[in-house]
């Protein structure tokens, strides 16, 4: 299994990233899409908009046996 990141996504007032454990890329995506709900603050389901978002971007594709570190500041 890999960790897939991906960065600049679902961009409002400023972008944010999605992540996941997976497989495979295809596999990230519905992980994300199915198990990723939150949006800071309530649980919601993601859109069509929002997947296809994510899935237009090609992710940071890290080994599980690479040490990483990352951080994404917040903003409005």
């Amino acid at each position: 299994m890999k960790l897939y990141v991906w960065t600049g996504v679902l961009c409002d007032y400023t972008c944010g990233m999605a992540f996941a454990i997976a497989d495979s890329v295809e596999d990230a995506i519905q992980i994300i899409a199915t198990q990723g709900k939150t949006d800071g603050h309530q649980e919601r389901s993601m859109s069509e908009y929002e997947i296809e978002q994510i899935r237009s971007e090609p992710p940071t594709v890290y080994e599980l046996s690479d040490k990483v570190g990352y951080y994404v500041w917040g903003g409005s």
